[in-house]
C-alpha cells in the first residue's frame, strides 16, 4: 500500500478484536502536536496493549469485534473502554491548549 492510499477499513463483522487492537496501537500519531496530547495518546496505547494481551482477554481476542465476548470480565470491560477512549482521542484535533 502506498502512503497516499487511505488505510484499509476494518469490518467489525469480519475482523477480530486483535486486528482492531493492532490498528489502534499502530496507527501513526501526528508528529506536530501538543506534548500533553501525545503523552495521553501514548499512555492509552500502552494500556490498550497490556489489557489486550492479558490472559483474561485470550478467549475474546480472536472473535470478531461485533461478536458478544465469550468472557465478559473486568479486563474485557476495561479493554473496551480504554480502546474506545484511545480511538476517540486520536479522532480529536490535538492543537488545543492545555493549562
Amino acid at each position: 500500500m502506498s502512503t497516499s492510499e487511505p488505510p484499509k477499513l476494518l469490518d467489525p463483522y469480519k475482523n477480530t478484536r486483535e486486528e482492531y487492537t493492532i490498528r489502534a496501537i499502530r496507527t501513526p500519531l501526528p508528529s506536530k502536536t501538543h506534548p500533553t496530547w501525545l503523552e495521553t495518546a501514548n499512555k492509552l496505547r500502552a494500556l490498550v496493549e497490556k489489557l489486550a494481551y492479558h490472559p483474561a482477554m485470550a478467549p475474546n481476542m480472536q472473535q470478531t469485534y461485533m461478536t458478544p465476548a465469550k468472557d465478559k470480565n473486568n479486563v474485557y470491560f476495561m479493554w473496551d473502554f480504554v480502546s474506545r477512549t484511545l480511538v476517540r482521542t486520536c479522532m480529536t484535533t490535538p492543537r488545543f491548549h492545555f493549562r
